[in-house]
C-alpha cells in the first residue's frame, strides 16, 4: 500500500491504494466507510445512516445490495478519481454498483465496516518516515511516527496484537510499496 505521499509523488496507485486513501479522508471527516472487496478490486462505500453491519466483516453480496437498495450506504469507484476527467460521483457510485451485480465479472468477495473495526481497536499503522535499516527499540515509533507493520510479521513474531502506544523493538527495511517493519521482536 502507498502512502497519500508516495501516491502524489509518483503519480500511480492500485485500487487498494485509492481505496483505503479515501475510506482515510472518509473516515476523518467523521464519515463511517467501508472497504468493498471483490476478487481483485477493492473500492468504498459510505453509510448514509447512523446504522453499521452486525460484524466486522460481511460476506453476503445480498446483505450490501439490500443496504444500497433501501438508501443506507453508497458504494463509490475510487480508480475513476484517476483519470484525467474523472466522472462525477453519481458516476463513480453507477461503477461500483454495477461491480456488485450478481453477474459481475468479479465476484463479491467481503466488506469491511472500518467502525467496526475501530470499535474491537484494530487501529490502521501508518506508514510515515524515511526508509533505513534499524533495530532499536524506538524502531516502530521513531520521533512519534509509526510505521507499516503487515499482520504476517506480527504473528511470525509469536504476538497476537499491538496495544496503541506500545513500543516494539523492529528492524525497518524498504519494502516493495515503501518503509515497513520487517521483524518485530516481543517486549
Amino acid at each position: 500500500m502507498r502512502t497519500p505521499g508516495a501516491i502524489q509523488e509518483g503519480c500511480v496507485a492500485t485500487c487498494r491504494d485509492t481505496a483505503l486513501l479515501l475510506a482515510g479522508v472518509l473516515e476523518q471527516a467523521g464519515l463511517n466507510p467501508l472497504l468493498v472487496l471483490t476478487k481483485g478490486h477493492a473500492f468504498v462505500g459510505v453509510w448514509l445512516q447512523p446504522v453499521e453491519f452486525a460484524s466486522l466483516i460481511t460476506d453476503e453480496a445480498a446483505a450490501l445490495r439490500r443496504r444500497i437498495d433501501l438508501k443506507e450506504l453508497i458504494v463509490f469507484e475510487t480508480t475513476l478519481a484517476t483519470q484525467a476527467s474523472p466522472p462525477g460521483l453519481s458516476g463513480a457510485v453507477k461503477a461500483a454498483t454495477r461491480l456488485l451485480t450478481e453477474d459481475a465479472a468479479d465476484p463479491f468477495a467481503a466488506v469491511i465496516d472500518v467502525r467496526h473495526t475501530r470499535i474491537q481497536k484494530i487501529r490502521s499503522l501508518s506508514l510515515i518516515g524515511v526508509a533505513r535499516e534499524t533495530t532499536s527499540s524506538e524502531a516502530v515509533h521513531e520521533g512519534g511516527k509509526d510505521r507499516f507493520l503487515h499482520h504476517s510479521v506480527l504473528e511470525r513474531s509469536g504476538m497476537r496484537d499491538l496495544q496503541e502506544g506500545m513500543r516494539v523493538p523492529a528492524k525497518i527495511v524498504e519494502g516493495p510499496i515503501g518503509t515497513e517493519a520487517a521483524a518485530i521482536k516481543p517486549a
